[in-house]
């Protein structure tokens, strides 16, 4: 259970990072 909610928190942390890239592109 510990690791799904870890895995759960990186995904999120992955996304913010993705979405702040795509942001700093345009």
């Amino acid at each position: 259970m510990i690791e799904t909610y870890h895995d759960k928190n990186r995904k999120i942390v992955w996304v913010c990072i993705v979405v702040h890239a795509k942001e700093q592109r345009k």
